[in-house]
């Protein structure tokens, strides 16, 4: 509540006064504890008591209910400075002006490059292909606007959703390099989140979200009728792969639940996450993307009019896709070669198994979920031409 509200609420001028004893019976100072953390990363300013040796009531409680009044008479008649206290001021300004500290409340915001954008993806598809599903949220805190994008297919069944019209809490950019990190937006009653720790470690994430989805592969813009409910687990299998173009590619495991309307699967596959942040004036060109991975290695390939870009990661091995040609789509067997800058070829054959397309910037973007038979193993994951037609 407080993240997702924390601009209203700072300019609603609310006056907040917390209080807790730390020897609460209901252990209510942990719930204090809380909302105060929350509330200082919002930057929103408060009153905060945990009283040492205090119950949930009791002889501590007088005094307490007396600091809380005096908290309200503040209000309306606040401290006032001295002359002396402004003269502290007037010296300490230009020592504050060295740091690289700010006012912790008063702090501006970050000034952003041009067209900054960031991104967050998971994906997960069934050893079987039956189970297919890909969440993006595109973050663009200039305009403090969001997208969402989802894709989920079980069996016969799929539902979409491509929803441009999400808002962001504050205009700062994720903390991606701190070491938790959390992505989020909503709309009215529609909500997603990305939050993650241990970033500089193995990876943890938690996907919440709920949505409105459409039933069908070819969505149009706007949000559909179907409430879709998807709350995963991530763990990543290692640090995961960092381009300079600040792409994050991770593997791992994805468990948790996914419900739409009145049916749920129980998650527990291999999965995806992926980051990306930077500068982004609009959807690149012709580009034909190719992301696949099992338990132990996975493969990113962007292949342009312009030039081949990606990595191979085998077992811990890294290595620069140098060379990639794919088979034209059409047929759901597509044989592909990969060359990479180490000297290795990767060959196989990559089969279509659930097709869908996403309308971005007026154009329609087909995708494919395909399963990979290669000369290494055995992979799964993502295929997409996104060429528009001309």
């Amino acid at each position: 509540m407080v993240v997702r509200h924390a601009s209203a609420i700072k300019a609603s001028n609310l006056q907040i006064y917390l209080d807790a004893g730390d020897m609460d019976q209901f252990w209510l100072y942990e719930g204090a504890e809380f909302l105060h953390q929350q509330l200082w990363q919002q930057k929103i300013r408060h009153e905060y008591h945990l009283i040492r040796g205090a119950d949930h009531v009791g002889p501590s409680l007088t005094a307490r209910i007396e600091a809380a009044i005096r908290f309200l008479f503040r209000y309306h008649a606040p401290w006032q400075t001295t002359t002396r206290m402004k003269a502290v001021d007037k010296m300490l300004d230009p020592l504050k002006a060295r740091l690289d500290e700010k006012d912790h409340f008063n702090a501006m915001p970050e000034e952003l490059p041009e067209h900054f954008a960031e991104s967050v993806v998971i994906g997960l598809l069934a050893e079987d292909g039956t189970l297919d599903l890909s969440l993006r949220l595109a973050r663009f805190p200039q305009s403090g606007k969001a997208h969402i994008w989802l894709h989920v297919a079980a069996g016969e069944g799929a539902w979409s959703l491509v929803d441009e019209v999400f808002e962001l809490d504050h205009h700062n950019a994720t903390p991606v390099t701190e070491d938790d990190a959390t992505f989020d937006a909503s709309h009215r009653d529609q909500r997603v989140s990305f939050a993650s720790r241990n970033r500089n470690g193995l990876l943890q994430g938690s996907i919440e979200a709920n949505l409105l989805v459409t039933p069908t592969r070819h969505p149009q813009v706007g949000p559909g009728t179907v409430p879709a409910h998807i709350q995963l687990q991530f763990s990543a299998a290692s640090p995961g792969f960092r381009s300079p173009t600040k792409r994050w590619e991770l593997t791992g495991r994805m468990a948790g639940v996914v419900t739409i309307g009145d049916q749920s699967w129980q998650i527990h596959h291999d999965g995806k996450w992926h980051e990306q942040t930077g500068c982004r004036p609009k959807f690149a060109p012709a580009f034909t993307y190719f992301n696949i991975q099992n338990s132990e290695s996975s493969i990113l390939v962007i292949g342009r009019q312009q030039g081949t870009g990606g990595y191979a990661d085998i077992a811990g091995e890294v290595s620069k896709v140098v060379e990639f040609s794919i088979e034209a789509q059409g047929p759901a067997d597509r044989g592909f070669s990969i060359t990479l800058e180490n000297g290795r070829s990767i060959t196989g054959v990559a089969r279509v198994v659930q097709r869908w397309s996403v309308p971005i910037e007026g154009k329609r973007r087909p995708g494919s979920s395909v399963l990979v038979e290669s000369n290494i193993g055995s992979f799964r994951g993502s295929l997409n031409d996104w060429e528009p037609p001309l």
